[in-house]
């Protein structure tokens, strides 16, 4: 038998080139020997599965595939769904300070209190400037004559909110007329208005409220479109709120 000529190599790497060119490949190559022994050569013979083509196209194929979910993170993703889940009443402790005597709170008295109670001094609305701010909500009371200042108050920093509940994430103030109107406790989770009276200790529903309450509403916070709800609105008005230029009659 007769040594295959080395132009065997040549064909083949010729065979390759023409594929890579996108060519139809269906050639034969006939190997120089007495039995004359034939190769058909098809885009899907093992010769070609090694060109950079076909390679490249095994790749794509691969990454097509549908993956299998493994056992653990099917039960991440269980547990990711119990997050969506309404929180139960086991979760909800009570709050670490009373926020009943809040409304009505003159804004100067409040800005004491923050300063005393959580170690937060406001620049404006202080200890120091008590007696000062006082006088001054005396004078610019009036929503006519001064409606910048009728809605003057103060912030309650996000970074104390825990110092409230555990679950709080925002506190909400709004005042008016030198005094504190509304405060909004937002909780991280979902729970039942029964569950959050119950916690707070706030006035079932039906019952006589403080004299420094008017209303007391719970209410899931302002979702986003589309998106789950997961926090709740304890909202605890002192009175209504009414805006400076209703007030005046402005329009």
């Amino acid at each position: 038998m007769r040594r295959q000529g080395p132009g065997i190599e040549k064909k083949l790497i010729r065979a390759a080139k023409t594929h890579k060119k996108g060519r139809q490949v269906n050639r034969k190559i006939v190997f120089p020997t007495d039995n004359s022994r034939v190769f058909n050569m098809t885009p899907f013979t093992d010769f070609l599965l090694h060109t950079p083509m076909a390679r490249k196209r095994a790749r794509a194929m691969k990454q097509n595939r549908p993956r299998k979910s493994s056992p653990a993170s099917v039960l991440l993703l269980a547990l990711l769904g119990l997050t969506a889940l309404p929180s139960s009443a086991a979760d909800l402790a009570s709050p670490s300070i009373d926020v009943l005597p809040w409304p009505r709170m003159p804004a100067p008295e409040f800005g004491c209190y923050m300063e005393k109670a959580l170690g937060y001094r406001d620049s404006t609305f202080n200890c120091a400037t008590r007696a000062r701010q006082l006088a001054v909500y005396e004078k610019n009371h009036d929503a006519c004559e001064h409606p910048k200042a009728f809605h003057d108050g103060l912030d309650f920093p996000d970074a104390l909110a825990a110092r409230v509940h555990p679950l709080a994430e925002h506190v909400a103030l709004q005042f008016q007329g030198g005094s504190l109107q509304e405060v909004i406790i937002t909780l991280k989770g979902k729970y039942s208005e029964a569950d959050v009276r119950k916690a707070f200790r706030l006035p079932a529903s039906g019952q006589a409220m403080p004299e420094n309450i008017m209303r007391i509403e719970i209410e899931d916070h302002n979702p986003l479109q589309g998106k789950p709800q997961t926090e709740t609105d304890v909202r605890i008005a002192g009175f209504d709120f009414l805006d400076a230029m209703d007030l005046c009659g402005g329009d």
